[in-house]
């Protein structure tokens, strides 16, 4: 992949050499409330048991820990990574800057 911005060749390689590294994880919990117990960037609401969080990256023990001591249960713990439009505004931007 080829990333050209005003003229000049921003970055040439895959996607997988260009992308940033996963800097979140998405977690899915229960019961709702645990959610107060653990440091997130978003939430939404997937049903009455369920709510799903991005939470900054961090050791998925220390993330099981928390629940577990607040009472909740864990059904998910999925990276991150960026999209290839992410990555490309992260690129384009950095450059204008």
């Amino acid at each position: 992949m080829t990333i050209i911005a005003d003229g000049k060749c921003l970055v040439d390689g895959s996607f997988d050499d260009i992308a940033p590294h996963v800097t979140e994880l998405q977690i899915e919990v229960s019961p709702h409330s645990v959610a107060d117990s653990v440091e997130h960037l978003s939430s939404r609401v997937i049903d009455e048991r369920w709510i799903q969080l991005r939470v900054p990256i961090q050791e998925q023990e220390q993330i099981a820990s928390n629940v577990e001591q607040h009472g909740g249960v864990i059904r998910l713990i999925h990276p991150v990574k960026p999209s290839l439009e992410e990555t490309y505004v992260s690129l384009v931007t950095k450059e204008e800057v």
